[in-house]
């Protein structure tokens, strides 16, 4: 079994949380990792996988993050944290 998050949440507004989507589609740096942009934004590395995505229901962004291991769900979720403190540095996880 890989190691996983649950859903993390991050509160923003409702209108802020689509332009944070889209600065991270249009300038996010995701370290060579495939990116998917249907729902929310998924980047696949070799070792794992994250998604941002923004909540249907709330004014929330909502993270998960699976990989091969501890050391590359960390690092997959750094780089994450790191583009979405790009858009806004008061967001965190």
């Amino acid at each position: 079994m890989h190691p996983a998050t649950p859903e993390l949440k991050v509160t923003t507004t409702e209108g802020h949380k689509f332009e944070v989507l889209e600065q991270m589609a249009a300038h996010g740096n995701f370290d060579g990792g495939s990116i998917n942009t249907i729902d929310g934004i998924r980047v696949d590395f070799a070792d794992g996988w994250g998604l941002i995505r923004a909540s249907n229901t709330s004014p929330v962004l909502t993270l998960r993050f699976e990989a091969d291991n501890e050391a590359a769900l960390t690092r997959i979720r750094g780089v994450f944290k790191r583009e979405l403190q790009r858009c806004d540095a008061a967001l965190t996880f």
